[in-house]
């Protein structure tokens, strides 16, 4: 099996990928909220993303796909958001970690508990 391509990993050993682009190669299979919606989260909504970690382990980059909760709206249309997820990979994320990521990343959108 072919090894997918990912994003560069920041400094901790992660990646956001773009919900965007994933959805553009499989439209049949991957479906996302539309721009207007992921434009326009509100702070205490949830996000999921698809983030590459890379494992400890064995230094294999794994994408999951994980919630956060939206903690703040930042200029230029990016949100900042806290991890609710707990990776199954062992990496440089932890639950609770907080991430910056734009509407591009957004692959679900939930309004209750994203634990």
């Amino acid at each position: 099996m072919a090894e997918r391509e990912h994003p560069p990993m920041e400094p901790g050993g992660w990646a956001l990928e773009s919900a965007v682009a994933r959805s553009e190669g499989y439209p049949d299979e991957f479906l996302i909220p539309s721009e207007d919606e992921r434009r326009s989260l509100a702070v205490g909504q949830g996000a999921k993303l698809l983030l590459w970690i890379e494992s400890t382990a064995e230094h294999i980059p794994v994408c999951e796909r994980m919630w956060v909760l939206v903690v703040d709206r930042l200029a230029d249309g990016f949100y900042a958001g806290v991890l609710e997820s707990t990776p199954e990979t062992l990496g440089g994320l932890v639950k609770g970690d907080r991430l910056v990521f734009g509407p591009e990343h957004v692959a679900d959108i939930y309004t209750g508990d994203t634990s």
